[in-house]
């Protein structure tokens, strides 16, 4: 990605097992953001086909390329993690807060 240009539009595909039952949902078929990006776009953007197991390609969000000269960090610091030392979580709040163990108020739910 060294070689972008500002204004470029990329995303991510991830391949890993999967094991629904110990929380692996690895879709190749999905794209992804990248979760460093300093600007996404929604252009392509449709919701429904990135709700099923088909090939999102055409229609996901994607990251795009920032001037780091023209990027307003607000007093933030990247991290400077290496690529190799990333690890990507995604998760959806209903899943993560819908066990009991989350001592949230309204388990399941965007409410605390």
């Amino acid at each position: 990605m060294k070689n972008l240009k500002a204004g470029s539009y990329y995303a991510f595909r991830v391949s890993g097992p999967t094991v629904p039952e110990a929380g692996l949902r690895h879709n190749r078929n999905k794209v992804l953001i990248d979760p460093y990006a300093r600007g996404n776009t929604k252009t392509l953007w449709k919701r429904v086909d990135a709700c099923n197991d088909s090939d999102n390609v055409a229609t996901s969000l994607r990251s795009v390329v920032i001037d780091p000269a023209d990027y307003d960090w607000e007093g933030d610091i990247p991290l400077n993690r290496r690529i190799e030392d990333t690890v990507v979580y995604e998760m959806h709040v209903r899943g993560f807060t819908k066990s009991p163990t989350s001592t949230v108020q309204h388990p399941g739910t965007f409410w605390d």
